[in-house]
């Protein structure tokens, strides 16, 4: 007891010249390393969203203009077919159940969903041949107009389906995602600007 007694205070002395632990520098170091996710996110109209979708990516902490690009304009992407096939199986569903049928709400929901293929089928070719198609060839150019493209398509879905009273909450909710994926494309966008 009585070595505890004097060797306690030498301890408590020598941890206190010690240097601190790289905590906060490793801290610091992990916020420099989302820098460039972290000035996109902050242009986008939901800064959380954002973060949600691109931090996870491994290559989003040390990503350069390129890299993120090729993060957000493929998860837009990946959404945008999902959607699609998503839409492709309500489609189907609802013919082979009869659905379709005049007179009744499923006429115009799938009437709706099919106009909802059309402008998801645009939107996956604006993101397959002038996003990530330009982003391929080093092009880098027009990525701003296409992100508005892509977003104009989400919304021109869910203002059919709104109008036709043909919406869902599951449409509802991936019309927002690519319309919120659009918007961080858009932000993406203006780390190329024209030359």
């Amino acid at each position: 007891m009585a070595i505890l007694r004097t060797t306690l205070p030498i301890i408590a002395a020598v941890c206190l010249f010690l240097p601190s632990p790289p905590f906060s520098s490793a801290a610091a170091a992990a916020d420099k390393s989302y820098e460039l996710a972290t000035k996109v996110c902050k242009n986008t109209t939901d800064f959380n969203f954002c973060r949600e979708v691109v931090f996870p990516d491994p290559r989003a902490a040390a990503a350069d203009r390129v890299d993120l690009a090729y993060i957000i304009f493929n998860l837009t992407y990946i959404n945008s077919t999902s959607t699609q096939e998503y839409i492709d199986r309500e489609i189907k569903s609802i013919e082979t159940s009869g659905g379709g049928n005049s007179g009744d709400g499923g006429a115009v929901l799938l009437e709706g969903l099919k106009k909802c293929r059309g402008y998801y089928k645009e939107a996956t070719r604006t993101l397959l041949y002038d996003m990530l198609g330009d982003l391929d060839s080093d092009s880098y150019s027009w990525f701003d107009q296409a992100s508005l493209k892509v977003e104009e398509q989400a919304s021109a879905c869910e203002l059919g389906l709104r109008l036709s009273r043909g919406g869902s909450p599951a449409m509802t909710k991936r019309n927002g995602d690519l319309v919120k994926l659009a918007d961080i494309c858009y932000a993406v966008s203006l780390l190329f600007p024209y030359s």
